[in-house]
């Protein structure tokens, strides 16, 4: 009897990584290489024979990048971000403004997407910067670009006070949502992020027809006055003395129509008992803030309401042509079963500074909101407890885990999978989250030019595949839609 022919073995493929530690003791200056900025490395223990120019888009030093942001920073710079903003488009080819301004300024906002937890990677430096900074302009999102400018201990101690009286005045307001409770450092290092406006904050979600209204109902007017570190922190006065019928809890939240897409008056339903816990709003040099459980949790917890503005889909794809990853990524949720997302990228709620992670404490599952749009409830996956820190993370990128098995599948690099793509030059999401099971990639440029490392960022969103659609990130675990009583999920 003939032997059967076996079929070869395929030989096992095995990453080879470079297991030595490199530990960078200093920046010490940057320069410009055609749209790549390129910083000179000082190594620690090793001579200044040894220094080397690594690529922006290769650095992961988030505290290291800030030190030398501040060498580039001169006292009285922020007079100048308002001049420096309103004519972006005219310094994108000026090398001067592109390495003394746009890049350590960039720099203070970058370290604060998504808690640090991620790192863009984009080979066009300068264009994603540019990019980002549109954003912050047109967003109103200034105040993410002042933590250079450290306030004295008075500064912060009479800014909080008056923060923490304008909350508690909008937390009343907003009965269902927790309480939050803000810490502020008591000596500050390095930087001091001042914490978001409380004109752009948002306690529960605003239909879209709202907020394009919203001279004729009820937004919190920002308030003229300084804070903090030169920042428009808080609430007009005008806002504590309005007539109860400005009452938000006045509003006709609106029911959606779908076949006319437009929102026509019915009340909101609001329970008094979705939300138990109490929240922490804490900052962190090179990670800005960051939520947490004020105190220990059960597993199953609703814990808050993520809000924004409820838009289109499409605008979501829209705001990843015109911006990129970086701000898409980090500003819309999408509502399943439904043709809407959540829009944060001027309006949010703490929910904003909730951190990626691939092992993450915390979910999202739709609940009843007394409309047709569901509520997006942030709640606890495990105990929350000291031994994690109470620690809220979520993983935002779930939706392209399977693109980019995929991928690795096809390409594989012999140096990992980190390198095979600083290899090609290809954009992609960095995860910085150190959990055991890091992903290490989380998303991969899906453009037609993504291997092309002249192509600009703007050349490479604008020739994103037909077949894909961003409709915000999809960090709801299913379709069904829940009631809360109590404090906890019901069937």
């Amino acid at each position: 009897m003939p032997v059967k022919s076996k079929k070869p073995k395929k030989a096992k493929v095995i990453e080879i990584v470079d297991t030595e530690l490199y530990e960078i003791e200093k920046i010490g200056g940057n320069k410009l290489k055609n749209n790549t900025i390129l910083y000179d490395m000082k190594w620690k223990g090793y001579s200044s024979e040894w220094d080397t120019a690594e690529t922006e888009w290769r650095m992961t030093c988030d505290e290291k990048l800030i030190d030398f942001a501040k060498t580039k920073i001169v006292h009285s710079y922020i007079d100048k971000i308002p001049e420096f903003l309103k004519n972006l488009e005219k310094f994108k080819d000026n090398r001067t403004v592109i390495l003394n301004v746009l890049d350590p300024l960039s720099i203070f906002a970058m370290t604060t997407i998504q808690c640090s937890s991620v790192k863009f990677v984009d080979t066009d430096t300068v264009g994603s910067k540019l990019m980002l900074c549109q954003y912050i302009r047109d967003c109103n999102q200034h105040h993410v670009l002042h933590s250079a400018f450290v306030p004295t201990e008075q500064e912060i101690d009479a800014s909080a006070e008056r923060y923490l009286r304008d909350l508690k005045f909008r937390l009343k307001l907003f009965p269902e949502y927790p309480l939050v409770k803000i810490i502020f450092p008591f000596e500050p290092d390095r930087v001091f992020y001042s914490p978001p406006p409380l004109s752009n904050i948002l306690f529960e979600p605003v239909p879209i027809e709202m907020h394009e209204r919203k001279d004729k109902y009820y937004f919190a007017t920002k308030s003229e006055d300084i804070g903090f570190n030169d920042t428009f922190p808080f609430i007009d006065q005008k806002d504590f003395d309005d007539q109860p019928d400005r009452n938000p809890l006045y509003y006709d939240l609106f029911g959606y129509n779908k076949s006319k897409r437009v929102f026509s008056s019915e009340k909101r339903v609001v329970s008094d008992s979705r939300f138990k816990a109490n929240l922490e709003l804490c900052q962190d040099l090179g990670s800005g803030w960051e939520l947490f459980c004020a105190h220990d949790v059960d597993m199953d917890t609703p814990l808050l309401l993520m809000s924004g503005i409820i838009s289109p889909v499409e605008i979501a794809h829209r705001t990843l042509v015109r911006f990129g990853e970086r701000v898409a990524f980090s500003s819309f949720i999408e509502i399943p079963s439904t043709d809407m997302c959540l829009d944060r990228r001027e309006f949010y709620d703490f929910s904003k500074f909730i951190p990626h992670s691939c092992t993450p404490t915390c979910s999202v599952r739709l609940a009843n909101s007394g409309t047709p749009i569901p509520d997006l409830i942030v709640y606890s996956l495990v105990p929350l407890t000291q031994d994690n820190g109470r620690a809220i993370t979520l993983d935002y990128y779930g939706q392209f885990t399977n693109e980019v098995a995929q991928f690795f599948k096809k390409y594989r690099g012999s140096e990992g999978k980190i390198f095979r793509l600083y290899e090609t030059e290809t954009d992609f999401v960095h995860c910085q989250c150190q959990s055991p099971k890091c992903r290490e990639v989380l998303y991969i440029d899906k453009s037609i030019k993504s291997t092309e490392s002249k192509a600009t960022k703007s050349e490479k969103l604008s020739l994103l595949p037909p077949s894909f659609e961003f409709r915000g990130m999809s960090i709801a675990e299913s379709t069904r839609v829940w009631e809360i009583r109590n404090g906890r999920f019901v069937e």
